[in-house]
Order: structure tokens, then C-alpha cells, then sequence
């Protein structure tokens, strides 16, 4: 009987000092996860809303810019669009015409 309480003394201080073990080791992990959520919570919190700040400084300039180049584009495309405009007309104009003269040459007059 003695031996057996013995073992169990025995058993149970090495379950409580493998017991304080683990929650030794399970310490360091959990004190990183902590800093882990509290760095992305000041993340989140407070560093994005600055960068939306400056995002939207940036998107004024460009959207600027991008309305100026816009312009200049179309300043350069106008010529010919007309051009191309006057071109498909001319085209309409010759093939209605040309089968009108066509025809007033097949009849003969003159």
C-alpha cells in the first residue's frame, strides 16, 4: 500500500510539474497573440484612416489631371473626327449620286 502511494505521490508531482510546464510555455504564444490583435486593432484604428486621408488628396490631383489630359485628347481628336465625318458624308453623297448619273447617261439625256 505504501508503494502504491508512493507511485501516486510520485505520479501527481510530475502531472503538476508538467502541468506548470505547459502553462509555461503556453505564456509566450499568448502574450504574442495580445501584442498581435493590439498592433492591428492600432492598424486598423488609427493608421488606415490616415492613408484614406491622403488617398483622397491624391485622387483630387489626379482626378484633375486625368480631367486635363482628357481634354487635350479630345483637343487633338476633333480634327479627325471631322475629317472622318466629312469623309463617311462624301461617301453617302457619291452613292446616291453615282447611280443617278448612271441612270441619266443609260437614257440618254444629257
Amino acid at each position: 500500500m505504501t508503494q502504491v502511494l508512493q507511485r501516486l505521490a510520485t505520479m501527481l508531482r510530475n502531472e503538476d510539474r508538467m502541468r506548470s510546464a505547459i502553462r509555461g510555455a503556453l505564456a509566450y504564444p499568448t502574450v504574442l497573440l495580445i501584442i498581435a490583435i493590439a498592433v492591428l486593432f492600432a492598424v486598423v484604428f488609427f493608421v488606415l484612416p490616415q492613408f484614406s486621408q491622403v488617398f483622397e488628396l491624391i485622387g483630387v490631383h489626379f482626378e484633375e489631371d486625368g480631367e486635363r489630359q482628357l481634354k487635350d485628347l479630345v483637343k487633338l481628336l476633333e480634327p479627325a473626327v471631322i475629317v472622318v465625318m466629312g469623309a463617311l458624308v462624301g461617301f453617302i453623297v457619291a452613292s446616291v449620286m453615282l447611280p443617278l448619273f448612271d441612270f441619266s447617261s443609260a437614257s440618254g439625256c444629257r
